[in-house]
């Protein structure tokens, strides 16, 4: 993280999706190795927490083995962290503005209505909601920070074909195109470079390519980099050295 950290934008951001998987050895009970990360960040590298986003991932096979079908101890987890750190957390750049999504028909009558009918007072007068409140269009919802993106996407399913056609190993690790797209375009502007120092598939890099973003991504697994490539054959500016 020191060298990303060191050569980062001001204003930019980090995100750090890790397994929400790891239990102490021998035993049903959870890691505490985020959350030690998380404050290590902070410590000692100087960055702010800006969110702990959710992934919920339908297509996620079962697990824990162990302590969810055997001992029957644990729930089937279906979600992973995606930790996202900045520097400057008044200089970041990100804008929900670009992520908005379309509100539902319900919400669209609302609005049409008046919005609100009467005043509500909750939580003991703490919170006082005005008649006619929520009554003006917006255009378009601003989105929760639980995000749900199916890891088993068309694209990952091209890019895991592609790999077996070279005749190298595709990265285990499925890693949807859609919610890449999703968190770059939140978080960056276009021409902002994008970097992906462990890229896996390279998904982060193909997001960022269609999104006009420029990007820099590397991975020390040869079979990687080799089966990653081929997402960007068909780019004008692409050239494989092998």
């Amino acid at each position: 993280m020191e060298p990303v950290i060191k050569n980062m934008a001001k204003s930019g951001s980090i995100c750090l999706n890790l397994s929400n998987d790891i239990f102490l050895a021998g035993l049903p009970a959870r890691s505490l190795y985020r959350e030690r990360l998380v404050i290590a960040l902070h410590d000692r590298l100087g960055l702010f927490k800006m969110d702990e986003l959710i992934w919920h991932n339908p297509c996620k096979p079962p697990g824990p083995m162990e302590w969810a079908s055997k001992t029957r101890q644990q729930l089937n987890v279906g979600w992973e962290p995606i930790y996202w750190f900045c520097l400057d957390p008044k200089e970041c750049r990100s804008n929900n503005r670009r992520v908005l999504q379309p509100h539902t028909e319900k919400h669209l009558k609302f609005i049409e209505a008046g919005g609100v009918t009467q005043k509500r007072i909750s939580s003991d007068g703490a919170y006082t909601v005005k008649e006619g409140s929520y009554s003006s269009p917006t255009p378009g919802r601003i989105p929760r920070n639980l995000l749900t993106f199916p890891h088993n996407c068309a694209d990952q399913r091209a890019y895991k074909k592609a790999a077996k056609d070279l005749g190298v190993e595709a990265h285990g690790a499925g890693y949807p195109l859609s919610m890449s797209k999703f968190l770059i375009e939140f978080m960056t502007q276009k021409d902002d470079l994008v970097v992906d120092p462990m890229a896996g598939s390279f998904t982060t890099a193909k997001a960022a390519q269609e999104l006009g973003r420029r990007w820099l991504a590397c991975d020390v697994i040869y079979d990687y980099a080799r089966g990653g490539a081929e997402r960007f054959k068909n780019a004008p500016e692409f050239s494989l050295f092998i």
